[in-house]
């Protein structure tokens, strides 16, 4: 397999085993103040997480934009032995942008609005 087709596989690996979690969070705004955003889960709970803060399963909250953030979770050797053995990348981090939920934006959108980007 080429390299290109292996990071595909990696990436499309990694997405479908965190968007489960992802996709019962949605990023609704910014929070109070700049390093803060507000979230919303599955059962419609609001909460206020602040830049450097962990979620289990996402990782911690390491960017903020008025459109998206950013998580970033270090893959334990467990699931870096995983990924190897299926003969793929096993990048140290991996990034899950999440994009903001907007009704106008939401009705035009294709997917989830979570991305997974992962790399060493």
């Amino acid at each position: 397999m080429s390299p290109r087709t292996l990071l595909a596989i990696a990436t499309l690996s990694c997405a479908m085993a965190v968007a489960v979690t992802a996709g019962d969070l949605s990023y609704l705004r910014r929070g109070r103040d700049p390093d803060t955003v507000v979230l919303v889960d599955s059962d419609r709970r609001t909460r206020e997480i602040r830049k450097g803060e962990s979620l289990e399963g996402l990782g911690r909250l390491e960017e903020i934009d008025d459109d998206e953030i950013v998580f970033e979770r270090t893959l334990d050797e467990a699931e870096r032995t995983h990924l190897q053995k299926l003969g793929l990348a096993a990048p140290d981090v991996q990034r899950l942008h999440l994009q903001r939920h907007e009704k106008t934006r939401a009705a035009a959108s294709l997917g989830d609005g979570a991305t997974v980007f992962s790399g060493d």
